[in-house]
């Protein structure tokens, strides 16, 4: 321990993060709009935040992030939302089957690396 502290300096180390981008963005609850072939998914965030989408026909599978600001991973196809980091999201999933079930997370990223999401869901397609 003694040479640890030499390292950093001596005595012991105060981390001290701006209370605003140690929280993790909050996220409102996501609304869904569907045609035969597309799905739009809109929610807002308390902070910027970059705005992501997963979806699949299949339920999603998730694995634990093992570090700090490490995203956890997400099985399915990936849909940004194109503004980048802002707090009114919209992605527009194009291409999909009618009359078909899809599972889908929404999750938002602040520019520190905080994460939030919305549990997984699904909707269905005209």
């Amino acid at each position: 321990m003694a040479r640890i502290n030499s390292l950093l300096g001596g005595g012991g180390v105060s981390w001290n993060y701006p209370s605003t981008s140690d929280n993790s963005p909050v996220l409102g609850l996501p609304l869904v709009q569907t045609s035969n072939t597309s799905a739009t998914i809109a929610w807002n965030t308390n902070e910027p935040t970059q705005g992501q989408v997963y979806w699949n026909t299949s339920p999603l599978v998730f694995n634990e992030a093992t570090g700090p600001r490490q995203q956890p991973y997400v099985s399915g196809n990936l849909a940004l939302d194109a503004g980048g980091m802002q707090t009114n999201h919209s992605v527009i999933i194009s291409n999909l089957q009618a009359n078909t079930t899809y599972h889908y997370l929404v999750r938002g990223v602040d520019n520190v690396g905080n994460m939030s999401m919305v549990w997984p869901k699904t909707f269905r397609t005209n």
